[in-house]
């Protein structure tokens, strides 16, 4: 294996996307997966190489691309620390560890200097980035020179990206997005309509805020591409699997059928986890995630969860 190649860490699809945006600008690419069985049926074809031996290609001078669920973070980020590797890292997963409600360059600051790590996020859809449509994203990293790296990378006509350098403000977005999705999956499930799930989404963006304000993120972060337009993307197209996920809740199925059926891992039910916990050290209140939390955990029915929002006492907008 050539030591300058990228590495995509998952074979699912996003991390096939992401090879294919690279593939375009012409960088070679090699794609860990777990198994052979593990690799999306949909996006596998020739253009692309695939490795299964995880320790064998962190080990070298290029540059990872980790675009794997948040929970196997620890895992990769012990066998990076053990390998001595100082290549680049770009985290491209979207959510916090719902136990001890970490942010992914959290997690993984624990095994690699910071100076090394940029985090990937916005409104991206696998599907569409796959085949080349237009989107924008965000980049970012404390370190100047690995975002302009990976910027490098990545910047075409059919996929811009931005830069910035509020890594919490960027990962916030891309985690409380999924939670929402799954509000707003259930508001178009119970036959609430556009208005309601406007409500959640405005609603849901003040929450984004309040929480943001708490951690030092900046405002423009929030109403950016990782923040307000994830959101709107991810409320509002059934190619989520956040916003699927609250659609099949509405039909009594178990969490656990749920992800069966959608297959790919849903990230929205554990960063729920992972932010109301946040929501308890910092003594604060999301009223539209405290719903989602107590409907993923069998505590409400959907529409106990509805009524008890729409019952809440009136309150100033700002």
């Amino acid at each position: 294996m050539n030591s300058r190649e990228i590495i995509i860490l998952g074979a699912g699809p996003w991390g096939h996307a992401l090879s294919k945006s690279l593939l375009n600008n012409n960088y070679q690419t090699i794609i860990w997966a777990r198994s052979l069985e593990s690799i999306n049926s949909k996006f596998k074809n020739k253009d692309f190489n695939y490795s299964f031996n995880l320790e064998e290609i962190i080990s070298g001078d290029g540059s990872i691309i980790v675009a794997t669920p948040v929970a196997s973070l620890e895992n990769i980020g012990q066998i990076y620390k053990s390998s001595n590797s100082k290549r680049k890292i770009l985290l491209a997963c979207k959510g916090i560890d719902s136990k001890k409600s970490e942010f992914p360059t959290e997690i993984f600051s624990q095994f690699c200097s910071n100076e090394n790590l940029a985090v990937l996020s916005g409104p991206s859809f696998a599907n569409e980035v796959f085949l080349n449509k237009p989107t924008a994203v965000t980049i970012a990293s404390t370190n100047k020179d690995v975002s302009d790296y990976f910027i490098k990378l990545f910047h075409s006509e059919t996929f811009r990206v931005y830069e910035s350098d509020d890594l919490i403000g960027v990962q916030l977005g891309g985690a409380m997005k999924n939670i929402l999705a799954i509000a707003a999956g259930i508001s178009d499930g119970l036959s609430l309509g556009p208005n309601a799930k406007s409500a959640i989404i405005t609603r849901g963006m003040a929450e984004i805020t309040l929480l943001g304000d708490t951690l030092g993120c900046n405002l423009k972060t929030l109403y950016g591409l990782s923040g307000l337009g994830d959101l709107s993307l991810t409320c509002h197209d059934k190619q989520s699997r956040n916003f699927q996920f609250g659609l099949e809740l509405t039909k009594n199925n178990s969490v656990i059928k749920i992800q069966e059926k959608i297959k790919e891992t849903v990230e929205g039910v554990y960063a729920v986890d992972g932010i109301i916990k946040l929501c308890e050290k910092h003594n604060m209140v999301l009223p539209i995630c405290n719903q989602v939390y107590n409907v993923v955990h069998g505590k409400v029915t959907p529409e106990t969860a509805a009524n008890e929002l729409l019952s809440r006492n009136k309150k100033s907008e700002i």
